[in-house]
């Protein structure tokens, strides 16, 4: 049974030939860039800092910044690749820094919504039949004070697309089909702001929300 995720689709869009290598041929290339490398430790320091919170920890921006130079550190070896010959691991290493320092100044103590997950897996079927499903996760998933659920999707990348392509399509466009084919919201009630970590700056990207039913 064909499994499919966001990342296997835009890999075929990008290159059918690609896919075909990676997932049909099953040639995996051990190796790692740079940029999906900070992206990885940004994202695994926001599901710290929201996972402690939901166990009463307040996390201080220094806690947050040690945890990500520790599993940096841990994570990084030589056979991670950096393109631009003008950077060096530093310059990634002191951007994931700076993009956890301006989320936490932003958002801290954090109390703009209730995180119900962080991570959450999500399988679900395409057809009727489930003879095609699809898989991903959901960075962190939250519920405001009037009951509008938010799903949060971080992005490190260097260039955001924007909000309607955010919204309609990729991951984000999968997920609403499967809360609303079995999760207990309804109906998508519109956008409020927030920001996503961007390896430029912190683009203003909406969550999406949706209401009970």
């Amino acid at each position: 049974m064909p499994i499919y995720s966001d990342s296997r689709l835009s890999m075929y869009e990008e290159c059918p030939f690609k896919y075909k290598l990676r997932y049909r041929d099953n040639i995996k290339r051990d190796i790692e860039g740079v940029e999906g490398f900070l992206g990885s430790r940004v994202h695994e320091t926001l599901k710290k800092c929201y996972d402690d919170l939901r166990l009463t920890r307040l996390d201080t921006l220094s806690d947050l910044l040690a945890y990500y130079n520790k599993i940096w550190q841990e994570n990084w070896n030589d056979s991670i690749i950096i393109v631009k010959a003008d950077l060096t691991q530093a310059h990634y290493r002191a951007l994931g820094e700076k993009m956890i320092e301006t989320y936490y100044n932003r958002y801290a103590p954090f109390d703009q919504d209730i995180t119900m997950g962080t991570e959450l897996g999500l399988n679900f079927p395409l057809d009727d039949d489930s003879k095609y499903r699809m898989r991903g996760y959901i960075d962190r998933l939250s519920r405001t004070q009037d009951g509008t659920y938010e799903i949060h999707d971080y992005k490190t990348s260097a260039h955001l697309p924007g909000q309607k392509t955010l919204t309609m399509t990729g991951s984000l466009a999968y997920t609403t089909s499967e809360f609303k084919r079995n999760g207990p919201l309804s109906r998508i009630s519109g956008l409020s702001g927030t920001t996503s970590p961007s390896m430029r700056n912190w683009f203003p990207t909406a969550p999406l929300r949706l209401s009970q039913a």
